[in-house]
């Protein structure tokens, strides 16, 4: 028995009890913040790149800008792309890979460059089942594609990079486990990389037709056998290097 601060005696068993519970209702507390705080850091690729409140006004407001992103390439359809970007006056970041399927077209990435897009890095063979196995072996990835588009610019000074199936990808855990993509995050980050996602695409990687409204800029509709990059926008365009 114990004693309350009135002097009355209190169980032993309710005593325990109320301690049971605080502990249960700090847990449940903590629990709670770290899920959210979890939500926070992935439910929006990039959180770093989130618009201002639509609020802001003056110095504090952001201006609505649209970045154009390419996937996959280079590819046949790429000096097309170019014609439409060049007409629109329109820049864009072209996050390359070195697949045997475009091979033949990685010297498009000069000419990309000498157009005033940046270049940014993606992955050499974009295969989730080889490059998720392990961190290194992503990074042996990333260090094949540089080889691999080196002759058509300066590989080493490339900064950008997007991971395939983005930076939350579930795809990657069947390979690498629960928790690869936390690593590779942070790993791209003690390397002086800058990863980035979207958050529209143009969905011209699926089979299905993309809405006409992205058809312009990819140059038709792609199908499953005539692949085209993916186009996606960002809040904020990433600073060229």
């Amino acid at each position: 028995m114990r004693r309350n601060k009135k002097g009355k005696t209190v169980p032993q068993d309710l005593f325990v009890f109320l301690v049971l519970g605080l502990l249960a209702a700090v847990l449940a507390a903590v629990v709670h913040l770290l899920y959210h705080t979890e939500y926070a850091e992935t439910s929006t690729p990039n959180d770093c790149f989130a618009a201002v409140s639509a609020t802001a006004t003056g110095e504090t407001a952001v201006p609505k800008i649209v970045c154009l992103t390419f996937d996959d390439g280079p590819s046949a359809h790429t000096p097309e792309i170019l014609d439409i970007l060049e007409k629109e006056h329109v820049p864009a970041t072209f996050f390359v890979c070195a697949q045997d399927a475009n091979e033949a077209h990685l010297d498009k990435i000069a000419d990309i460059a000498a157009a005033g897009h940046q270049i940014a890095l993606h992955s050499a063979s974009h295969q989730y089942s080889k490059i998720y196995r392990s961190t290194d072996a992503f990074w042996q990835d990333i260090k094949q594609l540089r080889q691999a588009i080196s002759p058509y610019v300066d590989a080493d000074s490339l900064t950008w990079l997007r991971f395939p199936g983005g930076s939350t990808n579930t795809v990657s855990h069947k390979y690498g486990g629960s928790g690869i993509m936390k690593r590779l995050k942070a790993q791209a980050e003690e390397r002086g990389l800058h990863w980035i996602d979207w958050n529209v695409c143009a969905e011209d990687a699926t089979a299905s037709h993309p809405p006409h409204k992205f058809c312009a800029i990819s140059g038709g509709t792609p199908t499953a056998a005539t692949p085209a990059w993916c186009c996606c926008t960002t809040p904020k365009p990433p600073a060229r290097p």
